[in-house]
Parts: structure tokens; C-alpha cells; sequence
């Protein structure tokens, strides 16, 4: 096994005429150490990730309230639905509404019953709540049958 060897460093030598003898001396290495220019929550965060970061758990808290209605299972009925979902600073779901219908009632029905379930939803981060104080999502919730 090999052992791990200290950095090199730059070695000077020098020759004096007056005196044969080398003067050598070792010299650090350099290190150069810039400061990063302070920055604002805002700028150093993104909107669009915060946003995108806060819909998957808002779409994974639903899905785990989510319940197949039994007819539509027993008959092999699929679909998703597309719903629009409002929640203020503290998680709690202000509005929610079907934005695009699966086609069937039963499951758009089930679909706004399993946002209401799922609250409160997580509250929004102090990133968030600054850039707005109730954020709108689209949250998609899918009927499958495995």
C-alpha cells in the first residue's frame, strides 16, 4: 500500500560567487482564497424549482389520500384528472377545482375528495410565502389499474 505523500513545494536554489555553498529555500504554495459576493433568498433561489419541488409533495400527499371508487375498479375504468389547487402560506387548500376532467364523474368526484383529505398540505417555505402569499398549482392525479 502506497502512503500518501505532503504536497510538493517549489524549491529555490541559489549560487553566491563570493560562496559556493547553495542557499535553498522552500517557498509555500500559493493559495488563493476569493470571497463570493453576498447574494438575496431571492436571487439564490429559484421560483420555478420551489414551485416544481412543492407540487411533488402536494401530488404525493394526495396520491397517498387517493381511493379507487370499488365500481370503477371492478369495471377496469381509467383516467386522470387535472385539478387546480390554491393553498395560502400555511398549506391550507383555499380552492381546488377540476381543471381537465378524466371523462368520468366518479373519478373527478374522487379526485377533488382526495385533495380534501389530504390537507392541510405542507405549509408554504419563507422563499415561497415571499413571492407570493397563496401559491396556485396544478395538481395531476391518476386512476390506474396495475
Amino acid at each position: 500500500m502506497a502512503t500518501p505523500q505532503a504536497p510538493s513545494r517549489e524549491t529555490t536554489t541559489a549560487v553566491n560567487d563570493d560562496n559556493p555553498t547553495l542557499n535553498t529555500t522552500e517557498e509555500p504554495p500559493s493559495t488563493t482564497t476569493t470571497a463570493a459576493a453576498p447574494t438575496s433568498v431571492l436571487e439564490a433561489v429559484d421560483p420555478a424549482q420551489l414551485r416544481s419541488q412543492y407540487v411533488k409533495t402536494a401530488t404525493e400527499l394526495v396520491n397517498k389520500h387517493k381511493r379507487y371508487p370499488r365500481r370503477l375498479e371492478y369495471r377496469g375504468v381509467e383516467g386522470t384528472v387535472r385539478m387546480a389547487v390554491v393553498v395560502n402560506r400555511h398549506g391550507e387548500v383555499l380552492n381546488s377545482r377540476v381543471e381537465r376532467s378524466s371523462g368520468n364523474t366518479l373519478l373527478d368526484k374522487e379526485a377533488l375528495a382526495s385533495i380534501q383529505r389530504a390537507q392541510p398540505f405542507p405549509p408554504l417555505s419563507d422563499e415561497m410565502a415571499k413571492i407570493g402569499k397563496t401559491w396556485t398549482m396544478t395538481i395531476t392525479i391518476s386512476f390506474n389499474l396495475r
